[in-house]
């Protein structure tokens, strides 16, 4: 994987990492509810563009599996930073997309 796909994939997911977590935060905190609305959706349009820059560089049937890594980024960040639990079978569920990124990501994406 070359470095630029990297890059583009780690902003992909960090991005829409954040915005999850700001439209979290707009449900969650009513007094700032306006100011996480906008911020969240500022967040989807630099998500949607890093995404459309990564769909450019490999296929989608590739690109959709990278994706995957947002799963374990919200739900890590939801955990840490609202407090929310994470039950056994939402670990075990963790671990096999962290299982399956590896196994696809060791053949090239």
């Amino acid at each position: 994987m070359n470095v630029i796909l990297l890059i583009a994939i780690s902003i992909t997911v960090v991005v829409e990492t954040l915005e999850q977590l700001m439209f979290k935060a707009s449900a969650k905190y009513e007094k700032f509810r306006h100011h996480f609305l906008i911020c969240g959706i500022v967040l989807h349009v630099v998500q949607i563009l890093s995404w459309f820059f990564v769909l450019a560089l490999i296929p989608l049937n590739k690109a959709i599996i990278a994706l995957a890594a947002t799963y374990i980024t919200i739900a890590l960040a939801s955990k840490c930073i609202f407090k929310e639990q994470v039950s056994k079978r939402g670990w075990v569920g963790i671990l096999a997309i962290v299982a399956g990124l590896t196994l696809i990501t060791s053949t090239g994406l």
